[in-house]
């Protein structure tokens, strides 16, 4: 890598910071074309997990990311402000700026040159193990005005792949499952799920889970929420909800509830409910439920009901009542 090599020349006295700064920049604007014409795997602005047993064989070369490495690089592990979890092997040398690098029994099998990091943790490395305290006034300059530095604001997007586990994601606007993952706590603007997501806590603006997706929370908060996949929360609050998938809740409240799917409620508080699907509920209150699919609900309190599909009921309490009549509600 050399822009190790750079930083070792500064440390050493070889070379200025002024032209370190020329070399540095030169590199640069010619990386794109070098990382085409090698076989790198470019990760940036993302979370990339190597799982126990998978083995990656090319050099890694990440910016902006969270690396979580259980398997092996056959190759370089190249990071530039980045959180690495290491507990796997490189096979080849980890050269590392501006990283915050968690040694977790991990073993690089040659150097190590680690450039303003901070380390934790204990791990193995066989060849020479360096690192570059110096601040370097350029550095600072050249990472920010490259994109390998982002500044203490939400990230724009966040993939999550693999096997991952989290305590707590909060700095990104858009996170993307499409693995197996496991957040205690989540908070983003947009959260779309294709894989599968288990949590304690999720809040977003808007939720959509795809086919073929599951979301598994005991709390859930949203402005607008789309399944099309499979839905397990305790408790849910939102604006809007349009579910054409499974929805399985224990309490929700929500202004507005489009089911044309299959829902199996205990209690639940909205100002609308229009059911095209399956819905089976204990507790039901609204201002307006418009039923065209089957609905079986225990107690129901509504202002308004319009019924053109089975509606069957055991307590009902409404103000006005439209279209076929209920059927007595029954245990089987």
């Amino acid at each position: 890598m050399e822009l190790r090599k750079i930083l070792e020349a500064v440390e050493r006295g070889e070379l200025s910071p002024e032209d370190a700064e020329k070399l540095v920049n030169a590199l640069f604007e010619s990386s794109e074309e070098e990382f085409s014409q090698s076989k790198v795997r470019e990760v940036y602005n993302e979370v990339f997990v190597v799982k126990p047993g998978e083995v990656i064989r090319e050099t890694v070369s990440a910016r902006n990311s969270k690396l979580t490495i259980d398997g092996e690089i056959l190759g370089d592990l190249d990071v530039v402000n980045c959180y690495v979890e290491l507990s796997g092997t490189v096979h080849g040398n980890l050269n590392a700026a501006t990283s915050k690098i968690s040694w977790r029994g991990g073993k690089v099998l040659g150097d190590a040159k680690l450039v303003m990091c901070q380390e934790s943790g204990n791990g193995y490395v066989a060849g020479k193990k360096s690192g570059v305290a110096v601040d370097l006034p350029f550095m600072k300059d050249f990472i920010k005005d490259s994109g390998y530095y982002n500044p203490p604001t939400p990230r724009e997007e966040m993939v999550l792949s693999g096997n991952f586990e989290a305590e707590e994601i909060k700095d990104a606007k858009y996170v993307k499952v499409v693995g197996n993952v496991n957040v205690q706590k989540l908070h983003c603007e947009r959260l779309t799920v294709s894989g599968k997501l288990n949590s304690q806590s999720v809040s977003c603006e808007y939720l959509e889970i795809q086919t073929g997706g599951s979301l598994s929370t005991q709390k859930l908060w949203g402005e607008e929420l789309k399944n099309d996949g499979k839905l397990d929360v305790r408790k849910c609050t939102a604006e809007t909800l349009s579910n054409n998938g499974d929805l399985g809740c224990e309490t929700l409240v929500c202004e507005r509830i489009e089911n044309n799917g299959r829902c199996a409620l205990q209690s639940v508080t909205t100002e609308e409910l229009e059911n095209n699907g399956s819905l089976t509920c204990d507790v039901l209150t609204t201002e307006l439920l418009f039923n065209r699919g089957n609905a079986k609900i225990r107690i129901l309190t509504a202002e308004d009901v319009e019924n053109h599909g089975k509606l069957v009921v055991e307590l009902a309490s409404y103000e006005t009542y439209k279209g076929i009549e209920p059927e007595r509600y029954s245990e089987e």
